[in-house]
C-alpha cells in the first residue's frame, strides 16, 4: 500500500472512531456518567447528532462512491446486480445460488435493481447496515482511549476488506447484533439475526455454533468448564470426520469443489492470535465478565472459532469464518486492557501480556495493510467523487 493511501485510511479511521466514541460517550460533554441524569445524557447525544450525520455522510462518500477498481470483486458484484434485469425473482435466486450466491443478498439485489436500476443505491443500503453495526459495537464497549486505539488496529481494516469480500464482511458485521441478543438471552431474536447473516453469506453458519454454545453453557449461569469441554470435543469430532464432511460439501454445494481442490490451510497467524487472546481471556474471565457481562458471549465466540480449525484444513473458504471472531478479539482485547490493573505483584507478567497483545495486534494490522490490501485490490484508493471534483485520485 502506498503512503498516501495508508494515511487516508488511517486518518479517516481515527476520525470515524473518535466521532463514534464521542457520540456513544456523550456524557463526556456534560460530566460523570454515573451522576449524569438520563435526560442530560439524551440531550448530549441529540447535540452530537449533526456530527454523527457528518460522519455518516463521509462514510457513504468513502465506501459507496469508491472507484470500481477498488476491490477486485466490484465488477463481479455489479454484473450479478445487472443480471437481475433479465430474470424473474425465483429464477434469479436459483441462478445466484447455483454459483454460490445467497438468497437474502440476491433478493435485495434483485429488488434494488428492479426499483432503481442503480448499483450505487444497492451499495448505499449495504454500507448503511455496516455503519449501524459499528454504532452498536461502540455502544457496548467501555472507556475511550483503549477502544479508539484497538478499533483502528483490529477492526477498522474490515471496513476496507468489505470493498472486496462484501458479503462475508457484511454477514460478519450483522452477526454483532446477534451477539447482543445472546447477551440479553433473547435466543429467538439472535437466531433470526444469524439466519439473516447466513442468507447473506453461508460462512455465518458459524454463528449457530456460538448460538448453541450459549444455550448449553450460558442459559442460567456461565459455565466455563462446560464450554471448554464442548470446544475440545467438537474440534476432535471434526478432525475425525473430515473425509465425510468433504463428501457432504460436494453433495450439497458442488460449486465449492474448486475450494476443496485448491487445498485448505489454517490462517496460522490469525489463529495463533485468537488462541493467545482466548487463553488470556480465560485466565481473567471473572474480572472480564464482572466488568461487562457481554464478555461471556465474546469468550464463547472466540473459543468457537477454534472448532473451525479442522474445517479450515479442508477448505480455504472456511477461513472467512475468522471474520466472525474479529469482533470478539477486538472486544476482549479492549476489556483486558480496561480491567487488568497493574500492581507490584503482577507488574512483570501483566506488562508481558500487554506487550504480547500489542505486538500481535500490530502484526495483524501490518499483514492486512501490506498483504490483504494488495490481494483484495484496495492498495491504491480511488473515489468517483474525488475524481470528478478534483480531476485526480488519491
Amino acid at each position: 500500500m502506498d503512503g498516501m493511501t495508508f494515511l487516508v485510511y488511517l486518518f479517516y479511521g481515527a476520525f470515524f472512531a473518535f466521532v463514534m466514541l464521542l457520540y456513544t460517550r456523550s456524557y463526556i460533554l456534560r460530566g460523570n456518567e454515573q451522576t449524569l441524569p438520563i435526560a442530560s445524557k439524551r440531550s448530549a447525544q441529540t447535540a452530537l447528532l449533526p456530527f454523527l450525520a457528518l460522519l455518516f455522510t463521509s462514510f457513504v462518500i468513502l465506501t459507496v462512491f469508491r472507484d470500481g477498481g477498488v476491490g477486485i470483486d466490484y465488477y463481479s458484484y455489479k454484473a450479478f446486480f445487472d443480471s437481475a434485469a433479465r430474470a424473474t425473482l425465483s429464477d434469479y435466486i436459483k441462478i445466484q445460488m447455483a454459483i454460490g450466491g445467497e438468497p437474502l443478498y440476491s433478493t435485495v439485489s434483485f429488488a434494488v435493481k428492479r426499483l432503481t436500476n442503480n448499483f450505487l443505491i444497492f451499495l448505499f443500503i449495504i454500507n448503511t447496515v455496516i455503519f449501524l453495526t459499528q454504532a452498536t459495537l461502540f455502544s457496548k464497549t467501555k472507556g475511550f482511549l483503549v477502544p479508539f486505539a484497538f478499533y483502528l488496529i483490529l477492526f477498522f481494516p474490515l471496513i476496507f476488506e468489505s470493498f472486496n469480500i462484501l458479503r462475508s464482511c457484511l454477514a460478519a458485521l450483522i452477526a454483532i447484533w446477534g451477539y447482543i441478543y445472546l447477551d440479553k438471552k433473547n435466543y429467538f431474536a439472535a437466531f433470526l439475526v444469524f439466519l439473516a447473516a447466513t442468507m447473506v453469506h453461508y460462512t455465518a453458519l458459524f454463528c449457530f455454533v456460538v448460538w448453541a454454545m450459549c444455550i448449553i453453557c450460558d442459559r442460567k449461569v456461565f459455565r466455563l468448564k462446560r464450554c471448554l469441554f464442548l470446544i475440545l470435543l467438537a474440534t476432535t469430532v471434526l478432525f475425525v470426520s473430515i473425509p465425510r464432511l468433504m463428501d457432504m460439501v460436494l453433495i450439497i454445494k458442488p460449486v465449492y469443489s474448486y475450494h476443496l481442490d485448491a487445498g485448505g490451510g489454517v490462517a496460522v497467524k490469525s489463529m495463533a492470535f485468537y488462541v493467545i487472546v482466548f487463553i488470556i481471556s480465560l485466565f481473567y474471565s471473572k474480572k472480564l465478565i464482572a466488568h461487562n457481562p457481554l464478555n461471556r458471549i465474546m469468550i464463547i465466540a472466540l473459543g468457537s472459532i477454534l472448532i473451525t480449525i479442522p474445517l479450515q484444513t479442508m477448505m480455504a473458504l472456511v477461513a472467512r469464518m475468522n471474520l466472525y471472531a474479529q469482533c470478539a478479539v477486538f472486544f476482549l482485547v479492549c476489556e483486558i486492557f480496561s480491567t487488568v490493573k497493574l500492581t507490584r505483584r503482577n507488574l512483570f507478567p501483566t506488562m508481558c501480556v500487554f506487550l504480547m497483545i500489542i505486538l500481535l495486534s500490530l502484526g495483524w494490522f501490518y499483514s492486512h495493510v501490506t498483504t490483504v490490501a494488495v490481494d483484495y485490490g484496495i492498495g491504491n484508493y480511488k473515489n468517483m467523487l474525488f475524481d470528478s471534483l478534483f480531476g485526480e485520485t488519491l
